[in-house]
């Protein structure tokens, strides 16, 4: 009998289940390469998901949510009128949550970090950071900062 791979999902799961002994009905002793892969593959999510998480508790949602009003409340100027500043305070109250944030920070995060950089940004402050990282976290502040311009420009509209 012919096999034939359809697809790369296909073939993932072949991987996977190659590796069950279905005699024992246990795992068997070795994992063939794509099990082994697949461990690792887990690993390293489960070990970016937890550095995020330290990130996230060091850097809360939340206040980064206050402190983005806070600083476009204070940038209008007086001369726009009260209405027009209230809708734009409005407008970021209901788009930049806690929980949109902290979408938008671990998605940067998964971008441009790896899992010992992000550790290494959850403990210290920026002026300790090294230069090839002050970057990496420029470049990762100005992705963020696009993301909440564009959602609030299509909420806007």
């Amino acid at each position: 009998m012919k096999w034939r791979i359809h697809s790369a999902g296909t073939l993932l799961l072949l991987l996977v289940f190659s590796s069950v002994s279905h005699a024992s009905g246990q795992k068997s002793e070795s994992l063939t390469p794509g099990a082994k892969y697949l461990s690792q593959a887990s690993a390293e999510k489960n070990a970016m998901n937890e550095a995020i998480k330290v990130y996230l508790e060091r850097n809360p949602p939340e206040v980064i949510s206050k402190s983005i009003y806070a600083t476009v409340e204070k940038a209008q100027p007086a001369s726009v009128p009260a209405y027009a500043r209230e809708k734009v305070l409005s407008l970021l109250k209901e788009n930049i949550t806690p929980e949109i944030m902290a979408k938008m920070i671990s998605a940067g995060l998964k971008r441009n970090f790896t899992v010992a950089e992000i550790e290494v940004l959850s403990k210290y402050d920026e002026s300790q950071l090294s230069d090839d990282l002050k970057k990496k976290n420029e470049i990762f502040k100005f992705q963020v900062s696009s993301e909440i311009g564009l959602l609030l420009a299509a909420s806007s509209g």
